[in-house]
């Protein structure tokens, strides 16, 4: 039975690092997300359409990062 234990905690321990790696790639894209916004709010000041447009870009990265 030990056995059985030993690779259920194994699982348990690698789903955990995965899911721990998954969220910090989320993190990091968000990350990159705002900094992205805030560049395009310094170059584009009141440039509406660049920075609704760049929002929906870098959006998407963090969408397709967290699924």
């Amino acid at each position: 039975m030990s056995g059985i234990d030993g690779l259920v905690s194994q699982s348990q321990y690698l789903s955990l690092g995965i899911t721990s790696l998954v969220q910090q790639v989320a993190n990091e894209q968000k990350s990159a997300s705002e900094a992205a916004t805030a560049q395009l709010e310094k170059l584009g000041g009141e440039g509406g359409k660049e920075r609704k447009l760049g929002k929906h870009i870098v959006g998407e990265q963090v969408d397709a990062a967290t699924a």
